[in-house]
């Protein structure tokens, strides 16, 4: 039975308890649906909130405990959706069918929202209607032709629009934070001057903030690009040191880097770290440097922040395990990398943008013909829009089964995909023997030494591992 819209939300938020959430979407029946909340911006990472399962009818109620208002994101099948919500109020909620159910990427939608409670302005209403009045000014600023022009104008704006929703703010710190970081990023990028970002990162640490913690490398960017410039070739005097965290923070003081919060020195450093930004220093270097800063961290925010970069690194040490994920293909059908044990994995990830990539993925094309009885090639491709990937792949005749994820897909945070092409090569047992792995016209005799372990009888196992000896 098909459940209308306005019965659903009338029924829903006229009977609905205080903190409930009834959901309703088409297509999804037997679904897991869950509600998560970010724990920490820089390595992305989630906390479950509350989860349940989408009925026959498309209806779901979820009763989490909503502690502040702020954005909490709603996953269905690694299908998510950032959703604005607060303390002591019901929602009733109508999510729209994505074009291609059976495509990870596609996004979900809202179609209606509706919400009781005690107040008598919501944080999800507020935050549109700033973001519409936002994007009417962006698109009127782009006829403004003269710099002193602009910043007038972006200056005019920003405290209208903090005039308007001064209420607001007061009501939801998170409003007024994001607010602020907003505004000043638009000053950034349209007068490429930092001028704004001090007043929203000085004094104030939001390790839960994605815009946040962009906001403040954007403030610092300049002053620490030339710290590692200046300090060039001297990283490595230290990289092994048991106390190298201490010896970077003195270069930083001795440097006059002005980071005047021993909290976004230690998020700058543990973020250095994190990226592989460090010179000279090797993963283990990096991993030691997280550990130690969480050690002697007094923010337990930054304790849990650089516990989760560290297990992240972590599990892509050479020799671990490699991490599990999930694709899917075009028609919906799902696999797990761990169902591919048994068998040696090259996994690619590429996008058709990247000449490198599209290279390749001719090469792999006749390579996995060659190799395919011991190897397994699994590609996986980066972009957002999957017509546009089905209409190159029809067009280029490629053939065998490539998945396609979108651009903040968390399977590239997983795997630290931050250029393409990337390779990992995974061993029978599940473990990351390349991580990364050398481009396929690079292990062409390590193929061959996988499939000639066959025809010898010695293990595929032994050969690689003995390969390189």
């Amino acid at each position: 039975m098909r459940v209308s819209l306005v019965t659903f939300l009338l029924f829903s938020i006229s009977f609905a308890c205080l903190g409930q959430i009834d959901i309703h979407i088409n297509g999804f029946y037997g679904r897991k649906i869950e509600l998560t909340e970010l724990t920490d911006a820089l390595t992305k990472s989630y906390q479950t909130l509350v989860a349940d399962t989408i009925d026959f009818e498309g209806m779901v109620t979820l009763n989490p405990t909503i502690q502040t208002a702020k954005e909490y994101q709603l996953r269905v099948d690694n299908k998510t959706l950032p959703l604005l919500l607060e303390p002591n109020v019901a929602y009733a909620i109508e999510l729209a069918v994505p074009k291609y159910i059976q495509v990870k990427q596609a996004p979900l939608t809202i179609t209606q929202i509706d919400a009781s409670g005690k107040n008598q302005i919501y944080l999800h209403e507020e935050w549109s209607n700033f973001e519409e009045d936002l994007a009417s000014f962006i698109t009127k600023e782009e006829a403004i032709a003269t710099d002193t022009l602009r910043t007038y104008k972006i200056d005019s704006v920003s405290i209208s629009l903090k005039n308007k929703f001064a209420v607001t703010a007061i009501q939801y710190p998170w409003f007024k934070q994001s607010m602020d970081i907003e505004l000043a990023m638009l000053k950034k990028d349209v007068l490429k001057k930092n001028s704004g970002l001090d007043s929203c990162v000085t004094g104030l640490f939001y390790l839960n903030s994605p815009r946040y913690l962009e906001a403040l490398l954007l403030y610092y960017q300049k002053s620490i690009g030339k710290w590692l410039f200046d300090r060039h070739g001297q990283f490595q005097t230290i990289a092994d040191s048991k106390n190298a965290i201490d010896s970077l923070k003195s270069w930083l003081n001795k440097d006059s880097i002005a980071i005047s919060f021993p909290e976004h020195q230690e998020l700058i450093l543990a973020k250095l770290a994190y990226d592989k930004k460090l010179p000279e220093f090797s993963l283990s270097n990096r991993l030691a440097i997280l550990k130690q800063i969480g050690f002697s961290t007094e923010n337990p925010n930054m304790e849990l922040l650089c516990k989760n970069a560290y297990e992240d690194l972590s599990q892509l040490i050479p020799n671990s395990l490699a991490p599990d994920i999930e694709l899917f293909d075009k028609n919906g059908r799902s696999i797990q990398l761990s169902e591919l044990r048994g068998r040696f994995v090259y996994l690619q990830f590429w996008s058709k943008d990247n000449t490198a990539s599209v290279l390749d993925v001719k090469l792999l094309a006749g390579i996995q013909k060659t190799y395919r009885k011991n190897i397994q090639f699994v590609s996986i491709h980066i972009g957002d829009d999957y017509d546009t990937f089905e209409e190159y792949m029809k067009s280029h005749g490629v053939s065998w089964p490539v998945h396609h994820i979108s651009k903040d897909d968390p399977i590239l945070n997983t795997y630290r995909i931050e250029a393409t092409p990337t390779y990992y090569l995974i061993d029978p047992s599940g473990y990351l023997l390349r991580s990364p792995a050398e481009r396929p016209n690079r292990l062409y005799p390590l193929f061959d030494a996988i499939n000639d372990s066959e025809v010898s009888g010695v293990k595929s196992y032994e050969i690689i591992r003995t390969y390189d000896d």
